[in-house]
């Protein structure tokens, strides 16, 4: 397992190897992220670590963009799915232990969104099916609404969730996928 040189133990106290045992992969990488964050802000460590340290916490954010295929399990990208599934968990879990030190840790899951991407793979897609890359809106038609989401629309929730009027939220997913 890949270790950081910190100086402090910041998540958990008996060692790396309480995380879960993830060996690489996109779960360590938001664990040592995490951790890297959390090593590099003032302060003592966490309550949720040290129980014994008094400190004053200045409030926080943790914004996990994510991934529907975690709830949805498409048979095709099992491994992607089985990734976003343990991000999921990992956001629940840091949320609830989190909150004591008034950090709030929440989700976002977004289905298809237009982005350079989505639009690079429709393109594939529609060249493949379609025999056209121009037509690759055609492919959006079968989503909710008839299109893939804005990349603004997840932002707008994100800028929501970071915002005191979602003060008491933690340890949430939001899936947006237009109800698909």
């Amino acid at each position: 397992m890949f270790q950081l040189p910190l100086k402090k133990r910041v998540v958990s106290p008996a060692g790396d190897e309480e995380c879960g045992a993830v060996d690489g992969g996109p779960l360590h990488s938001v664990y040592l992220g995490f951790r890297m964050a959390m090593a590099s802000r003032p302060g003592p460590t966490p309550t949720w670590h040290r129980a014994t340290s008094p400190w004053p916490w200045r409030t926080g954010v943790i914004i996990n963009i994510i991934g529907s295929a975690g709830e949805k399990f498409p048979p095709a990208y099992i491994a992607g799915a089985t990734g976003n599934a343990s991000l999921m968990a990992f956001t629940r879990a840091l949320g609830r232990a989190s909150s004591a030190d008034g950090i709030r840790v929440v989700a976002i899951n977004p289905a298809g969104t237009e982005t350079d991407r989505h639009i690079m793979l429709l393109r594939d897609q529609a060249q493949r099916q379609l025999g056209d890359p121009e037509r690759w809106r055609e492919l959006d038609k079968k989503l909710p609404f008839g299109r893939a989401a804005h990349p603004s629309e997840i932002a707008y929730a994100a800028a929501f969730l970071a915002s005191p009027r979602s003060g008491y939220t933690s340890g949430t997913v939001l899936t947006i996928d237009g109800g698909g």
